[in-house]
């Protein structure tokens, strides 16, 4: 079972702001696994003894602590002596960068800071391998991401959603879902052009 709710209320977040996990276990293409919970916050790699950073020793060593820096995520990887992790944020510039610039795969959580919005015009080192509206889908398999051969159209699990000049067009809702954004957010990103000189239908990024 994915443990992850009693790592974050450790970490003492607030309601509606998830601090980051990185979950340390096997990590398929297709589901996102189970494993060790350890939770981030800023000064803090937080494990169920609630352990500060500082009682480790290495303050001289780290460097900076709160995220982006890389060194509190390798903390928690040697902490946790971890070999396959995901790292679990709400926050594309620092969640999401971090764990980027880390080397560990990276889902964007929607039910925090960061939204359907942000996610369409996320910078390049600010873009999480995996999108879930919640820590629920942790449990279901993830769907392939499938461009047609221009790769002006991306398709996940029955949504679709291309690029035409300017305009980024609807092509199928499938269940109007989270799909429906991955596909938006696969497609977007791999044209290499600004979101804002795109015209994004508002179904996109208003879809919660």
């Amino acid at each position: 079972m994915f443990e992850a709710a009693h790592g974050v209320g450790q970490a003492g977040q607030q309601p509606g702001h998830f601090g980051g996990a990185i979950v340390a276990g096997q990590l398929a293409n297709t589901r996102l696994c189970d494993g060790t919970v350890a939770v981030l916050d800023d000064a803090q790699v937080v494990a169920r003894e609630g352990r500060d950073l500082g009682e480790m020793g290495h303050h001289d060593d780290l460097g900076g602590f709160g995220k982006p820096e890389v060194a509190i995520f390798d903390e928690a990887m040697t902490r946790f002596q971890a070999k396959h992790a995901l790292f679990i944020g709400d926050r594309l510039d620092t969640d999401i960068l971090g764990a980027n610039r880390a080397g560990i795969p990276a889902v964007l959580v929607l039910t925090g800071i960061d939204k359907a919005k942000q996610a369409l015009a996320a910078a390049e080192k600010e873009r999480p391998r995996f999108i879930l509206d919640d820590l629920r889908q942790l449990h279901e398999p993830y769907p392939e991401t499938v461009f047609s051969k221009d790769r002006a159209t991306a398709s996940v699990a029955g949504a679709s959603v291309r690029i035409t000049g300017a305009d980024v067009e609807i092509v199928a809702e499938g269940d109007g879902g989270i799909n429906l954004l991955r596909a938006a957010c696969a497609v977007i990103w791999a044209s290499g052009r600004p979101v804002y000189g795109l015209n994004v239908p508002e179904r996109l990024y208003l879809r919660r």
